[in-house]
């Protein structure tokens, strides 16, 4: 009979508990970022007179579009290279996809087009992240790893933080 895992079986195994926690930081500020890059385009959108509504669709657009068209070869990055090395890579790109933004957002008039620029960029280095499955546990945990990486994935509270620091 095959072995069934418990609960918390998954998290006995230090890189994949790395991994998670490193997981549910990193998304969670992904989570906030979107909540904030969906707010500043709102507020360019209004202050230079142009439709909110569609600019916000854009954004959606500019997030679903590079995704869907990297999901092909991000897999192929997450298998082909080292792991750790494709997540970091593909953390810096988020990150530095962060600073321009910020910079951006706090210029008196920032471009529309630039905040459209990076939003396809980390909807770009996104796939490569999520295409790096349970290798970090044993096979009989795999499905267990996985759904951890789907509540951390899928965190409810994030948006939650994230309109909570752009009131504040």
């Amino acid at each position: 009979m095959e072995r069934q895992a418990g609960l918390l079986e998954v998290l006995k195994y230090r890189d994949f508990r790395l991994m998670w926690i490193g997981q549910f930081i990193s998304i969670t500020g992904s989570q906030m970022r979107i909540v904030a890059v969906d707010w500043q385009v709102y507020q360019i959108a209004t202050a230079q007179g142009h439709n909110p509504a569609l600019a916000l669709g854009l954004i959606g657009l500019m997030r679903v579009i590079p995704m869907t068209l990297s999901a092909l070869f991000a897999g192929v990055a997450a298998d082909r290279f080292e792991r750790r090395k494709v997540i970091m890579v593909t953390s810096i790109i988020a990150l530095l996809a962060s600073v321009i933004l910020a910079i951006a957002g706090s210029l008196a008039t920032p471009a529309l087009w630039l905040v459209y620029a990076m939003v396809i960029v980390t909807a770009i280095a996104g796939p490569s992240r999520n295409g790096i499955a349970g290798h970090e546990c044993w096979y009989f945990v795999v499905a267990n790893g996985n759904s951890h990486r789907t509540i951390t994935r899928w965190h409810p509270n994030c948006h939650f933080w994230g309109g909570t620091v752009v009131l504040v």
